[in-house]
């Protein structure tokens, strides 16, 4: 029988990293209470987290015997943040920081004990997260999760009462997208064609999953035969890989939903399914296996050069990434007939898995310069 394998945390807290044959991950521990070895399992990678994140926790503070908090890990720090015993947080609050700091800082930093949490490691954390090409509202919502996490560290005695890892630190709130940094519709097409040097036909699909369909590069790779509904052209969203280990989670903010794909798509989304069982994934590798978000920006980024995509200049960033091809989504659709969808901003909020449709209309519609041009251009058609 294999060995299996485990995530570590503190106090001798691990857990599978795969599920077991009936689809549990086993979270395994010293009862502290009796001193011998015990186990529980969870139905989610989420939920076995959350619960080992606990038991560490607790364990970790009945060793130290609360004695000196500062040099207890940060991820215990974030677990009794989460627990929010002052009720200090809305639940939506907590929900965010759970996504934000578990994302970006437990798995990479969460070893790290708090006394070594200061300006420097808060903007490594913002670097490294920034490597997964996030919108500024992500990084900034990231750094306020930071903020409010430095604030529990300093009430439960984490951190000293002057320190302020997260002070002077700022990141932009909102942003938008300026129409003519975006690909037109035959750098997409160029882009798809090369992709298909590196496979089948139906590797088009890596590019036209996100660009077409407003799926983040991570739900593209997620996505499994049994989500395509051949009959509607709609996609379920219902899963991510995720960019540091090739583990399936839920869609960021809990985004699951419905989306399109666009009826020209019929044939090749078609043929890449129907040789498919329900759980195999739509992008996957030669040999059928799940396909990590590295091995997969690998074949993006060798495909838009072949395909002429603008290159990235010394120290600046990629100028086109997957995420690029997501604005192409949104401006796609709320563009009108003929060169778009014509849907309004809460369908395609809904469709592109936004938190809130206020962030479609900030970085779509509200900063967009020809607002007078398209407002006169439509009073020339309405009655008067």
């Amino acid at each position: 029988m294999p060995q299996a394998d485990y995530v570590h945390y503190p106090s001798g807290v691990r857990v599978t990293r795969r599920p077991d044959a009936r689809g549990y991950f086993r979270i395994r521990y010293t009862d502290p209470a009796t001193g011998r070895p015990a186990d529980a399992r969870r139905s989610t990678w989420d939920e076995a987290e959350e619960l080992a994140l606990d038991l560490s926790g607790g364990l970790a503070r009945r060793q130290a015997g609360q004695a000196n908090h500062s040099h207890q890990p940060i991820r215990n720090l974030i677990n009794d943040h989460l627990h929010d015993e002052q009720g200090r947080f809305a639940p939506q609050t907590l929900r965010t920081h759970r996504s934000y700091l578990g994302r970006y800082v437990t798995d990479t930093f969460g070893h790290l004990p708090v006394e070594q949490w200061d300006i420097d490691l808060t903007r490594r954390i913002l670097d490294h997260a920034g490597a997964d090409d996030l919108a500024a509202n992500t990084r900034a919502n990231l750094l306020r999760a930071l903020g409010s996490l430095a604030e529990t560290g300093r009430l439960l005695g984490y951190l000293p009462a002057q320190a302020a890892p997260t002070t002077g630190i700022r990141t932009p709130r909102t942003t938008h997208v300026d129409l003519t940094d975006l690909p037109y519709g035959r750098d997409i097409d160029q882009l798809a064609d090369a992709l298909t040097h590196y496979g089948e036909p139906w590797w088009a699909l890596h590019a036209y999953l996100m660009s077409h369909s407003g799926l983040r590069h991570g739900e593209a790779l997620g996505l499994q035969a049994g989500d395509v509904n051949l009959e509607e052209g709609t996609l379920r969203v219902e899963r991510q890989i995720t960019q540091q280990r090739k583990e399936i989670r839920d869609p960021k903010y809990g985004s699951k939903r419905v989306t399109i794909y666009p009826a020209w798509l019929d044939d090749l989304m078609a043929d890449r399914v129907r040789n498919l069982e329900p759980h195999q994934h739509v992008l996957s590798l030669d040999n059928g296996h799940t396909m990590s978000q590295q091995t997969a920006r690998e074949r993006f980024d060798r495909a838009a050069q072949a395909a002429g995509w603008p290159a990235r200049k010394h120290g600046e960033r990629q100028p086109w990434t997957p995420h690029t091809l997501r604005h192409y989504f949104c401006t796609w659709a709320l563009a009108p007939h003929p060169d778009g969808l014509g849907l309004d901003v809460a369908d395609v909020s809904r469709f592109a898995g936004h938190s809130n449709p206020a962030i479609t209309w900030q970085v779509y519609v509200a900063s967009r310069p020809d607002r007078v041009g398209r407002a006169r251009e439509a009073s020339r058609e309405a009655s008067r």
